[in-house]
């Protein structure tokens, strides 16, 4: 009888010690958990798009010197992007100027060149050493139109070699239903024939 009880008395100790131990291993809903790092900001300041149509290739070259973040850059450009290379390109890289070269694709470029362009933490970065514009055309009813010459540098990450794209870029804007400026067409030219256009590089990457 006794036996009966002591073992029982025992039992129940150890239950209850096995019980205790389980919730004092549980995490409390009411303990604090340990915050999540926040976000590094960006190392660069963007300019509204809506403001004027100029901002957005300003931008441009802020987010291409960088090299950090692609939505910076597509969100310059219209849902409807397209860009047209220059026609010696066009026939140089059939295969890949074939169809064309829209929003989706430029996202995809445009990733895989960030990916590959390697920087100098110790320097500051600049990777479009040359964004010039030689025509800015008043906007009309949401439009607008410029012209730039551009020359791209950068130490590719694959081969650490040195890399380069020249030529001139004939701009569309357009103005859209959240009165944001995009662009919205790209037409390459090709100027060096000794260094390729934005359009070989979009084709090589």
């Amino acid at each position: 009888m006794f036996d009966s009880i002591k073992r029982f008395k025992t039992f129940w100790v150890a239950g209850w010690i096995m019980v205790l131990s389980g919730v004092l291993r549980c995490e409390s809903p009411f303990s604090t958990r340990t915050p999540e790092e926040p976000e590094k900001p960006r190392p660069y300041r963007l300019l509204s798009r809506s403001i004027a149509p100029g901002n957005v290739l300003i931008n441009l070259k802020t987010v291409y010197d960088y090299a950090l973040s692609v939505d910076d850059y597509m969100d310059g450009l219209s849902e409807d992007f397209l860009f047209e290379p220059d026609p010696s390109d066009a026939l140089v890289y059939e295969d890949a100027f074939s169809s064309p070269w829209n929003a989706e694709r430029e996202r995809t470029f445009t990733a895989n060149l960030f990916e590959r362009i390697l920087s100098d933490p110790q320097k500051t970065p600049l990777v479009l050493t040359r964004w010039e514009e030689i025509i800015a055309d008043d906007q009309k009813e949401g439009e607008a139109y410029f012209e730039y010459e551009y020359k791209l540098e950068f130490r590719d990450k694959q081969d650490e070699s040195w890399k380069a794209a020249e030529g001139k870029a004939y701009l569309y804007l357009r103005k859209g239903e959240d009165e944001n400026w995009a662009l919205s067409r790209w037409v390459d030219e090709k100027t060096n024939e000794e260094i390729p256009s934005w359009g070989a590089l979009r084709a090589q990457f």
